[in-house]
């Protein structure tokens, strides 16, 4: 059995950035998916894209044979791409992850599967660090750490609501760290940490008055 621990965030983002740089875009905020995809066999010899209708693809919105090189997607979510549709676009991402990220075997892209909880702990790692790619390759934190909001970061790098605000917060992880910050505490924390030092408790994390 096949087992490995899984990539660290950082070495995502490296491996995100250099990918970028392979495909021609490294400074590019929203790049067009599609040209990318056909620059792919440049980086991944023998990579073919095959598009099939929704009843071939038995649920899935794309899949990535790794052992093949070949990268299935329905002829909606491909459509859905053309016209720029960020759902399509992290899709597309995720799996463009599975192949520069060195994974094994057949990985599908599907709606409503939790595979952190799927029974193989592989596709399990696998699966995560696709997720995790895919919001890095398309808003890199050395651009979209220029964002003032989410709103932003959605509108120039094509992203979904949800999955800007999710990668909004990397960004202010990662701005934090920068600064050497620690990450503010919430406000019912602080008004308990308040209460508690009123009663005579020692209070050792600093909290405002």
């Amino acid at each position: 059995m096949v087992t490995r621990t899984q990539k660290s965030e950082a070495e995502i983002r490296k491996l995100a950035t250099r990918v970028r740089r392979e495909l021609g875009v490294p400074n590019c905020a929203s790049p067009d998916l599609v040209s990318v995809i056909k620059r792919l066999p440049n980086i991944i010899p023998g990579f073919e894209l095959v598009k099939l209708p929704e009843e071939e693809m038995n649920g899935a919105d794309a899949a990535a044979d790794c052992e093949d090189n070949k990268l299935f997607v329905s002829h909606k979510v491909w459509f859905a791409l053309e016209s720029g549709q960020p759902r399509a676009r992290m899709t597309m991402a995720h799996e463009i992850g599975h192949f520069v990220a060195g994974h094994t075997e057949t990985k599908f892209r599907m709606r409503g599967v939790n595979y952190s909880e799927r029974s193989n702990f592989l596709t399990g790692i696998e699966e995560r660090e696709a997720k995790e790619f895919a919001p890095h390759f398309l808003a890199p934190l050395e651009l979209s750490n220029a964002c003032t909001n989410v709103t932003e970061l959605a509108d120039r790098f094509q992203l979904s609501n949800e999955a800007a605000e999710i990668h909004w917060r990397r960004i202010e992880r990662a701005r934090r760290q920068s600064l050497g910050n620690k990450r503010p505490l919430p406000d019912s924390v602080i008004d308990f940490l308040k209460a508690a030092r009123e009663k005579g408790t020692i209070i050792r994390t600093p909290i405002d008055d």
